[in-house]
């Protein structure tokens, strides 16, 4: 969603606000990050700051090792812009990275409401709602993923089977078939089944693998 903390654009303006914003611009783009914080905290302090600011200064404290302060931040650029998809994607990865796999998931769904084609959103996603055993969900998640790269996508085929498997359903045991024709995958196909608690699963090497198991 982004390649670098960096303001949103906005149009020129005389107010102090949109001065201050500029000047935390350069400071960014100069990488000088206590500037960017002092500039943005005074920023802030008004009523009416734009979002953007909040959700620059919570990527300018990541900058500064201050990462667990960033949440805060995120949330309050959200709060001020619900249609802010960057700041919800930022929101998302940081929930996530402290295990926090409900809001992080909200914060995606957030993601892909504003932006459908946010493919990393959906990526996150589907792991997301796999762990949380939420697979009728995983299922739209790895579906808009095949979708976005073009119907290939060997992490949503196995997500996927993860999910069909887990859901009982029988369209699954064409797509076991076919991923395990692929040598490649059969070490993260048998990965998939030794991890799925519904179905009936090859654990037997030999069996995904087509060879035959040897005699006694």
């Amino acid at each position: 969603m982004r390649d670098g903390p960096g303001p949103r654009s906005e149009p020129c303006g005389v107010t102090a606000s949109d001065s201050l914003l500029a000047r935390a611009g350069e400071a960014i783009a100069a990488a000088e990050w206590k500037r960017a914080e002092s500039i943005l905290r005074r920023l802030l302090r008004g009523k009416d700051a734009p979002a953007q600011a909040a959700y620059n200064l919570a990527l300018v404290l990541a900058e500064l090792g201050k990462g667990d302060q960033s949440g805060a931040w995120f949330a309050k650029a959200v709060k001020r812009d619900p249609d802010y998809a960057s700041a919800w994607f930022e929101y998302g990865r940081w929930l996530l990275d402290r295990g926090r796999l409900a809001d992080a998931r909200q914060a995606f769904e957030a993601v892909v409401r504003l932006e459908p084609d946010a493919a990393d959103a959906w990526r996150n996603l589907g792991r997301l709602r796999e762990r949380l055993a939420a697979f009728e969900d995983s299922l739209e998640a790895w579906g808009a993923v095949a979708r976005l790269a073009g119907g290939s996508d060997t992490e949503a085929e196995l997500g996927t089977l993860r999910a069909l498997l887990e859901l009982r359903r029988p369209e699954a045991s064409d797509l076991r078939a076919r991923l395990a024709a692929d040598p490649d995958l059969r070490p993260a196909l048998l990965k998939v089944l030794t991890r799925t608690s519904a179905g009936t699963l090859p654990l037997d090497p030999a069996r995904l693998s087509g060879e035959r198991p040897p005699r006694d």
